[in-house]
């Protein structure tokens, strides 16, 4: 999205980037990485629908906690679900996850960006049907606070289910989704006895130290929505994560292959974005 596309939006990219420096100040979340049209679009329709008409109503209004968080809700990414792209799943599953766990004896899996927790349960459910769960630690991250605590429930809205079952058949062939979940009123639910090697926290992917050391990251498509130049610092922040031998997993249409440190990793499958970090081999 141009400037002019952003005034027409009512959004003037100067104010736009003041907003971002009084986040900061106020927050210490940094959004200065952001592509500025996809961030702008977003913060358009918080305010259409909080009828707030300028910026200059919008950052007196957000300095109170409790409408931070709901604009921080609004302005984040949390698009997810069981299993997205399973054609990725069912190469974790043959190719890489057998290997990981051969080699360790505690596997140690990182969901950045982990957003409602779909991910998190596809993991779970995964080295569940491989036997594989009791050698595993999982951690899912995420900025937004709110959706971390969903992530935390793995509770879902239940017209999902189709979908869910849509993708666990590409995976697991014949497979319930329903047997993972147990219905309250429009909900699902997942079994939570199933939970207990996964814990959840808060991290900021742009501003936090990462954390370290870890056989398996998955960012997947968060990339998309930063601008060059933070999309090498986060790679370089997952790129320190991983032990050496490590994998990295990105969304379909992300890739490390133009960054710095790509030399540092090897394609394992291009139409998957599953990479490894050689170095140290």
């Amino acid at each position: 999205m141009s400037s002019t596309e952003i005034e027409a939006l009512n959004l003037p990219e100067g104010e736009i980037k003041t907003l971002i420096d009084n986040i900061k100040k106020n927050y210490g979340f940094d959004f200065s990485g952001y592509a500025i049209g996809s961030f702008s679009r977003r913060i358009a329709r918080f305010m259409e629908v909080n009828k707030i008409t300028s910026i200059a109503q919008l950052t007196p209004l957000i300095k109170d906690k409790v409408a931070f968080t709901s604009f921080l809700n609004a302005v984040t990414v949390n698009t997810t679900e069981l299993f997205r792209d399973p054609s990725m799943w069912v190469f974790l599953k043959d190719k890489i996850l057998p290997r990981l766990f051969e080699k360790n004896e505690k596997v140690k899996i990182w969901h950045a960006a982990c957003s409602s927790g779909e991910e998190v349960v596809s993991m779970v459910i995964l080295l569940k049907e491989l036997n594989l769960l009791h050698k595993a630690e999982i951690l899912g991250t995420d900025i937004n606070t709110e959706i971390l605590e969903q992530a935390k429930a793995a509770t879902y809205l239940s017209w999902r289910l189709p979908h869910y079952q849509k993708n666990l058949e590409v995976v697991f062939p014949g497979k319930k989704a329903e047997n993972y979940f147990s219905k309250v009123e429009n909900k699902l639910v997942f079994k939570m006895d199933e939970y207990k090697n996964v814990r959840f926290k808060n991290f900021d992917l742009v501003l936090d130290t990462s954390f370290s050391q870890f056989n398996l990251v998955l960012c997947r498509n968060v990339l998309i929505y930063f601008d060059q130049e933070q999309q090498e610092n986060i790679i370089l922040k997952l790129n320190g994560a991983l032990e050496p031998k490590g994998y990295l997993v990105l969304g379909a249409q992300e890739s490390i292959d133009w960054h710095k440190s790509s030399d540092e990793f090897m394609s394992i499958s291009n139409d998957n974005k599953i990479y490894r970090k050689f170095k140290g081999q």
